[in-house]
């Protein structure tokens, strides 16, 4: 009962962990959603500054033709009334020019008022975001965590599983030798089995106390006295077969 306790317990803080990082990857993509819209509506609106001033049609040339007509009359190359006959050809275009920068001005006004709104939105935004991303180490942690633990606990299961086996084999290789029926036993030279622990719940009190960074190991198994106590244990068990010829 107390080991289905924990196992619910585990369980719900791993759905508990995992809803809250989903949640807040959401928020994050929410706000990023409102950063990207308000961006594009400041481009939006400054590109409407731009083609208004685009569409003000230059005088440029208009001003230089009466300066240079100015410069005449006044060393006698043209009459004062020549300037009047000029302003009044010319006049339409001065009028749309002046149209035209009058409705620029306008949308420049507007639309920089606008877009000071805007940048302060997305300023407001930012910063948002900026403080949800403080938050995704934490989360992150604890979904890893909770991860690890349950893959630990998984983990420990495993290794004892393989220490009572090996101690087994370890038990009918003795037999096997010790009576003759193998001399050569079942084991070879092999690899030595080093299974490490881990700093986590599962692995805590699993270890061996001098050695408390190894969770099994072929050299405790014998050190430690598992082996004699399994081969002890070995022996009971095949007496209980009701084998007596050992």
């Amino acid at each position: 009962m107390i080991n289905d306790k924990t196992t619910r317990q585990k369980s719900g803080a791993q759905n508990g962990a995992l809803a809250a990082i989903l949640a807040h990857q959401e928020a994050i993509s929410d706000i990023d959603a409102v950063i990207a819209n308000v961006s594009t509506l400041i481009a939006a609106r400054q590109e409407e500054i731009v083609v208004a001033e685009a569409a003000i049609p230059s005088i440029d040339h208009l001003l230089r033709a009466r300066e240079d007509l100015l410069a005449s009359v006044a060393i006698g190359q043209a009459k004062s009334g020549d300037i009047k006959a000029f302003d009044a050809k010319i006049e339409g275009e001065r009028q749309a020019h002046q149209e035209a920068s009058a409705k620029a001005k306008r949308i420049a006004e507007e639309a920089s008022q606008a877009i000071a709104g805007l940048q302060r939105k997305l300023t407001d935004a930012q910063e948002k975001c900026q403080a949800m991303h403080g938050k995704d180490q934490g989360l992150l942690r604890e979904v890893v965590i909770n991860h690890a633990e349950t893959t630990g606990h998984a983990y420990v299961q495993a290794v004892l599983a393989v220490k009572d086996a090996y101690l087994r084999l370890i038990a009918l290789d003795g037999l096997l030798k010790n009576k003759g029926l193998r001399p050569m036993g079942i084991i070879g030279t092999g690899v030595p089995i080093n299974l490490p622990s881990f700093q986590l719940p599962a692995c805590e009190g699993q270890y061996n106390r001098n050695y408390p960074e190894i969770l099994f190991s072929d050299f405790l198994a014998y050190t430690s006295g598992a082996s004699d106590q399994a081969h002890s244990d070995m022996l009971d068990e095949l007496h209980a077969l009701g084998i007596t010829l050992i």
